[in-house]
């Protein structure tokens, strides 16, 4: 993982051929989480620099400074590092669109340099906020066993804490990338516990577990993993909550034919996925597709016969 993160979307590539042929490991574009959750447009809603709205952030970053030398404050140094890890943030954006300018390394460190001034006297939910920056700080650096360390001290720190929803998906996706699937679903499942976790984090680790089930050929459990993801997903109740429930419905679709069920037992479950018919029509397209590049032609057809709805029609 590194700093190409920064505007990392969530991104589904697994296709319907490798579904039956390739299940190592499920992988998403570019790279996993990188320490904070993002939505599909590309809103955090996990640690990082907290995308803060100030216009001119080198006049902001002078004012902290000069607070910090009469009064150095935990919480001071935390808001310090904030807008140091934004403008990093701003230019590692840059750099990655082929810009000019400077490289963001130097306020990433400076931002860590706060960070680590932090004392263990200040309340567990600052810690566990500075702790989920420097995670995500020393992943756009491209230190992932540094980035994993912050991540177990927000953990320590604060295990009730938002962040440490955040942290366990971090951990998640490392072992996820290593093919430790049960101890990623391990961590997704804490992720998703956290009482403090946010709908779009709770979507997103019970997505990653139906993907690390399906990893390990459970195909009923991962079917289940990613309705919850879904459901989840649904509570959101914006255009990124939308996008992940709508991409979780696609894909059980995919996970169904890797269940091999009766072609009856198939259109139940694709009709009661669909909020509306045209979802259905399309979501049974998508079935019969996967089932053909498969080499399953007679499945296909049984399918096809035994839906009475439009979607399920003759290939």
């Amino acid at each position: 993982m590194g700093r190409g993160t920064v505007a990392m979307v969530l991104c589904v590539l697994c296709c319907a051929g490798a579904a039956a042929q390739e299940r190592e490991v499920f992988d998403f574009d570019d790279d996993a989480v990188a320490g904070e959750i993002v939505r599909p447009e590309g809103e955090r809603v996990g640690p990082g620099p907290g995308r803060p709205e100030v216009r001119d952030l080198d006049a902001e970053i002078g004012r902290l400074r000069a607070r910090l030398r009469r009064r150095p404050t935990g919480p001071a140094r935390l808001g310090l590092a904030r807008l140091l890890a934004e403008r990093a943030a701003r230019a590692w954006a840059r750099a990655d669109s082929g810009e000019d300018g400077p490289s963001g390394e130097a306020d990433a460190r400076a931002a860590l340099s706060q960070l680590a001034r932090i004392g263990g006297r200040e309340p567990p939910s600052l810690r566990s906020e500075a702790l989920a920056l420097a995670s995500w700080l020393h992943d756009g650096l491209g230190d992932a066993a540094a980035a994993l360390d912050a991540a177990r001290g927000v953990i320590a720190a604060c295990p009730r804490c938002r962040e440490a929803a955040d942290a366990h998906v971090r951990i998640g996706d490392h072992l996820f990338l290593e093919a430790r699937m049960t101890d990623a679903i391990a961590h997704y499942a804490q992720a998703a516990g956290v009482p403090a976790a946010p709908p779009a984090v709770r979507a997103y680790a019970h997505y990653k577990t139906g993907w690390a089930r399906f990893n390990l050929s459970d195909f009923e459990a991962a079917f289940r993993s990613l309705e919850a993801a879904r459901r989840e997903a649904d509570a959101a109740s914006d255009a990124s909550g939308r996008r992940l429930a709508r991409e979780a419905r696609r894909d059980q679709v995919l996970v169904l034919s890797a269940m091999r069920v009766a072609a009856a037992e198939a259109c139940a479950r694709i009709a009661s996925l669909a909020a509306e018919p045209t979802e259905r029509d399309a979501l049974a397209d998508r079935y019969r597709r996967i089932l053909a590049d498969q080499g399953r032609g007679s499945d296909a057809l049984a399918f096809a016969q035994a839906c009475q709805y439009p979607g399920g029609g003759a290939p």
